[in-house]
């Protein structure tokens, strides 16, 4: 299994319903686009990997233009709920509003070199993706060690 990948329409499932997503293809919004929900996956996943590019430790994926590291897809499906909602005639609840905020704050980190996400072909024996901290040491929260 891959660290980086091109996120689809399934992956939206856990944080855009069916109905929120058939609502925006048929909005006017939507309609300057073949796929208007790829299009915005697309710009998402350019969001995810500028920020990749902008830490400098991220061995980048040039196999798609849209493959993200795996650890990254939570705050790009994020960004892509926040624009596909923002489109909409209803309001963006508070809660979609806090995980876009919280995307890109994770992004921030990411390119700031807090947070260092899985570089292409960083596989562990697992072949699961790490987000790595700064720091490779590892925390143990100080209540654990009770």
């Amino acid at each position: 299994m891959s660290n980086w990948i091109v996120p689809t329409e399934t992956d939206l499932a856990g944080t855009l319903s069916q109905r929120e997503i058939d609502a925006f293809r048929a909005s006017p919004a939507a309609s300057m686009d073949a796929d208007p929900v790829r299009a915005l996956q697309d710009q998402a996943a350019g969001q995810v990997r500028a920020a990749c590019r902008s830490n400098g430790r991220v061995k980048m994926d040039a196999s798609a233009v849209s493959s993200i590291p795996r650890s990254c897809l939570r705050a790009h499906c994020a960004i892509v709920a926040f624009d596909v909602l923002k489109r909409l005639p209803t309001p963006v609840g508070e809660d979609r509003r806090t995980a876009y905020r919280d995307a890109l704050a994770f992004l921030e980190k990411v390119a700031a070199g807090a947070i260092t996400p899985e570089g292409a072909d960083d596989e562990d024996d697992t072949g699961l993706a790490h987000a790595l901290p700064a720091s490779a040491e590892p925390h143990v929260p100080p209540r654990l060690l009770d």
